[in-house]
């Protein structure tokens, strides 16, 4: 047992108490997991994994897709001191190698998703724990997940944890460069989720559907462990094609009353009439979305087709808070295009160009709170990040006179053209609104005249939806004549993204460039 408060308290909280412990912490399909069932796994694991000599400060990997495994892998990892180190499940054998070979974990927990990599890594970790059948790589000692579990004890294991210890380190997803060790201890992790339990309304009467993998932070720290917090139920959807189909099957089924979709997912649906019937007749009642900006036609046509069913826009970052701002249901349709109000842990800011800070008006978005992470694991971009007693997100964002923020985009997307900011946002909410619009990105390229100028890349809904002179017709109605693309590319294929969903606006540059 920690002497300490740290992460182990979410689930130890409801586990311990007589009134809650038999109740379902998570589901996943026929699978429960009560909260005393969760807790006995994860300390089976955790006794398990003391004999195999992981001790405090030892780093974890895990390579799993979305399962009730993973759950008991990071209480039970994080409860000895540990430090999980979630790896991303849409990461290639390449990717995973450079990632190992930085974190040197002294274990990989892993399923059939670690198939391929295991095939291609040099640099293994000692201990393979295998959740389904796997071959472990030369000279990994491999041990079956199901046998340590039912070889291990399930009391507390006899560690004592800090709250001031890492608990996790996530590598972002790299944006606008090289991914960055993000690293959580676990008061900063209990911090980002205990505000969410009444910034959010949680109460034991919701249950929340797990769509984005426990790999990313989005998985774990959007709701979820704030939802155990609260002791209401989670549905897990298993990894795979997150189509739109299967989330939608899973919220009927389960009785799902809130969710998390990434703006790409909320596109998708608004070309799918049957799909929003279902919704509109199910237990739906709140879409939270982030990751980037959702355009506003996007969410008017969502509210209109989902009378019953809030929209709403959060803004956060791995760093955290991942709800760093949030806007209630009743706002959400008068300000369809706003990410809303600071959290009850977070203070928003904005830098501006000469470098001073402000409470209203654009500039890079800045933010302080309990929640946030020191830094980078030593990496040299930590000190450009947080410097001044801010973290600076490198996002940019305008904050109007009640404090509800508008993301714009990332501030080296913007354009200055002949002396002006242009953000590509705008230009791209305009394009939204086009029918046959699937998705749009704006980037600047060189211009001799104006040092640069917007062109527009266009994803059509089907490959005669519309042509590069309907957008430009349309821009030229609602843009003033600086703001207006000069070029027009339409294309089928989705932009390229992130594994979370946002685009590459770096690979989109280079394509153009070429």
């Amino acid at each position: 047992m920690s002497a300490h408060y740290t992460l182990s308290a979410v689930v130890e909280r409801h586990a311990s108490a007589p009134q809650t412990a038999n109740l379902p912490a998570f589901t996943m399909g026929e699978q429960t997991r009560t909260f005393a069932e969760l807790r006995a796994n994860a300390n089976r694991l955790a006794d398990a994994l003391l004999r195999l000599g992981i001790a405090s400060g030892d780093r974890v990997a895990v390579l799993m897709g979305n399962r009730l495994e993973w759950l008991e892998s990071l209480f039970a990892i994080t409860s000895i001191g540990g430090i999980c180190l979630p790896i991303n499940v849409l990461l290639t054998g390449t990717d995973i190698n450079a990632l190992l070979q930085t974190a040197t974990p002294k274990a990989l927990i892993a399923d059939a998703h670690a198939t391929a990599a295991l095939a291609r890594m040099t640099a293994p970790p000692p201990h393979l724990i295998a959740v389904d059948e796997l071959n472990a790589p030369s000279g990994v000692r491999s041990h079956p997940y199901a046998d340590l579990l039912a070889s291990g004890a399930p009391e507390d294991p006899p560690c004592t944890v800090s709250r001031a210890q890492p608990a996790m380190i996530y590598y972002t997803s790299g944006t606008t460069g090289s991914p960055k060790a993000v690293v959580h201890t676990h008061e900063r992790v209990l911090w980002n989720t205990l505000h969410q339990v009444s910034d959010l309304s949680l109460t034991t009467r919701e249950k929340y559907l797990v769509v984005p993998s426990f790999s990313w932070s989005a998985g774990l720290h959007h709701i979820t462990l704030a939802q155990m917090w609260a002791g209401g139920c989670s549905e897990v959807l298993p990894t795979g094609p997150q189509t739109l189909e299967r989330v939608v099957d899973t919220v009927v089924r389960a009785g799902v009353s809130r969710t998390f979709l990434a703006p790409t997912l909320l596109k998708q649906l608004l070309g799918s009439a049957p799909l929003l019937e279902r919704l509109r007749s199910s237990t739906l009642s709140r879409v939270m979305t982030g990751a980037e900006p959702l355009p506003v036609s996007v969410t008017e046509a969502l509210h209109r087709a989902l009378p019953s069913c809030s929209i709403t826009q959060a803004y956060g970052m791995t760093e955290m808070p991942l709800i760093a701002t949030y806007i209630t249901p009743d706002e959400a349709r008068d300000h369809p295009a706003s990410a809303g109000t600071a959290s009850s842990i977070t203070t928003i800011a904005v830098r501006r160009a000469d470098d001073t800070i402000a409470f209203v008006g654009d500039g890079e978005i800045v933010l302080r709170s309990p929640a946030t992470t020191d830094g980078y694991g030593g990496d040299a971009r930590s000190e450009a990040a947080f410097r001044d007693g801010w973290f600076h997100t490198g996002d940019a964002g305008y904050l109007d006179e009640s404090g509800r923020l508008t993301v714009t985009g990332r501030t080296k997307d913007m354009i200055i053209t002949g002396g002006i900011n242009l953000y590509p946002r705008e230009i791209e909410e305009i394009i939204q609104q086009l029918p046959g619009v699937a998705e749009a990105a704006v980037i600047g390229v060189p211009d001799e005249r104006w040092g640069e100028r917007p062109v527009a890349i266009v994803v059509a809904r089907t490959p005669h939806a519309l042509s590069a002179q309907d957008v430009l017709e349309h821009c030229a109605a609602a843009l003033s004549p600086y703001k207006r693309p000069d070029q027009v590319l339409i294309r089928t294929e989705p932009l390229p993204k992130t594994v979370t969903g946002k685009i590459l606006k770096r690979e989109l540059r280079a394509g153009f460039a070429r």
